[in-house]
């Protein structure tokens, strides 16, 4: 549990960092720049599942990513805007995220990752996948795992994020999705 809260600190260093380098890229993006700025955020459900390539089983996990957005809107009406995703898995809710049923095994989950994308996202826009996550057995917990290391299993969410017109994120109309990082 020790190393789990060490991981929790270095994830939010990394959040940190992640989003300041978001930041400056784009206040530095010659591509377009905007009038305006508008930061929101909201928790977002999600549920899912992962493979776990260690013991080759699914593991379903759910839970609740927080997603804050920083959107540049546009001057010019022909030209988009853009805008920055920051999503974690807040330290307050990373508590028993999965749970494989074949061992017995209950997983935590840590991360945090961005993405950047072109606002207003519209109808083709490929979905957002961020990556960055980890799910790691809980050594605390006995379980009918095969043996070797515990090695974490790295996951992304593929995000899709609904805006108001005005750039604000509407939380209760996203999705959140996960998968196995290749």
């Amino acid at each position: 549990i020790n190393a789990f809260r060490l991981s929790l600190r270095s994830a939010a260093r990394i959040l940190t960092a992640v989003f300041i380098s978001v930041l400056i890229s784009l206040a530095l993006a010659p591509m377009n720049h905007a009038a305006d700025v508008v930061t929101s955020a909201g928790m977002i459900p999600f549920s899912g599942a992962v493979f776990d390539p260690n013991t080759s089983d699914e593991i379903n996990i759910s839970g609740w990513l927080h997603v804050i957005t920083v959107v540049f809107l546009p001057t010019d009406p022909v030209r988009p805007g853009t805008f920055a995703a920051l999503a974690y898995l807040p330290p307050s809710r990373v508590d028993e995220l999965g749970f494989d049923s074949a061992t017995g095994c209950i997983y935590l989950g840590v991360g945090a990752g961005s993405a950047l994308s072109l606002f207003p996202p519209g109808p083709i826009s490929p979905p957002l996948t961020i990556m960055g996550f980890h799910l790691a057995r809980r050594r605390a917990v006995s379980c009918a795992y095969p043996g070797g290391p515990l090695i974490p299993i790295e996951f992304s969410f593929t995000l899709q994020l609904q805006f108001t017109a005005a750039g604000h994120l509407i939380a209760g109309e996203s999705s959140a999705t996960t998968g196995l990082v290749p």
